[in-house]
């Protein structure tokens, strides 16, 4: 059993190690949403996505998504904020909503390697691989990794097939108001859809009106770009040098617009 137990940590802690030079083909969650596309009784699209370096990708993107998904991410030591775990897991012992949200590292390591459904065990082994996370690879790094593998929309993951599908420009040309529009998808990303005309058509929530009013202030709350030069990510996308650029759009990203399919799916 200890011998069992060693082996299987530094059998995760190698494999979290390798993200720090390897940009991960598949994870759980996508393999999750490509089975799902393929079921005969589906209506899902398949999910489209293509890798961009983060020297590539709008600062606009990178600072909103802290500011919006994690405003303590760049100084924060760990991957994890223990006081508001104690207070999900309170909660959920009461069976009460839950009072607050995941940290960057959590959700990427959920996109990673676990299951969608929320319950004791996902969150334990969630909060473990989350300290992995953060003790193994660089903040830039985790930002850059999250940026490629959250889905924005049913069946697109990422800033690459994000900025195309919905407004028609690299990633590194997004705007700030672009870039809260794909945020407020988070996190259901599957209840929403393109609007005809581009950007993000209103879904439970009106989105837009959503990050008009809030993505300005988010991103005022985390001092702007100075979240960014912190974790060693500096000067703009349009200068970044990085060999994967999403310059122009993935194929499938013409098909499903050729489609006029928006997707369908459950919600995350």
């Amino acid at each position: 059993m200890v011998l069992t137990l060693v082996v299987s940590q530094l059998a995760a802690v190698g494999l979290v190690a390798s993200l720090r030079w390897v940009n991960p083909p598949t994870t759980a969650f996508l393999l999750e949403d490509g089975l799902a596309s393929r079921r005969s009784n589906s209506t899902a699209e398949p999910p489209i996505r293509e890798w961009v370096d983060i020297d590539a990708i709008s600062r606009n993107l990178l600072v909103a998504i802290i500011g919006h998904e994690d405003q303590a991410f760049s100084g924060r030591g760990g991957g994890v904020d223990w006081q508001q775990f104690r207070k999900r897991v309170n909660a959920w012992r009461a069976h009460q909503p839950d009072p607050s949200g995941s940290t960057i590292d959590q959700q990427l390591a959920k996109n990673l390697f676990l299951w969608h459904e929320q319950d004791p065990v996902r969150k334990g082994v969630e909060a473990y691989l989350a300290t992995l996370l953060a003790q193994e690879l660089p903040h830039r790094r985790i930002l850059e990794l999250y940026a490629n593998l959250v889905e924005f929309g049913p069946g697109i993951w990422g800033a690459c097939a994000a900025s195309w599908y919905y407004f028609g420009v690299p990633p590194s040309d997004l705007t700030l108001d672009q870039s809260a529009q794909l945020v407020g998808l988070l996190p259901r990303p599957k209840t929403f859809s393109r609007a005809a005309g581009g950007g993000v058509a209103h879904g439970p929530t009106d989105v837009v009106a959503w990050s008009q009013a809030h993505i300005a202030r988010q991103v005022a709350d985390v001092h702007g770009l100075s979240s960014l030069t912190t974790i060693g990510v500096t000067g703009l996308a349009s200068d970044g040098g990085g060999a994967r650029r999403c310059s122009a759009p993935p194929p499938d990203v013409h098909a499903r617009l050729a489609r006029g399919a928006q997707g369908t799916g459950r919600q995350a």
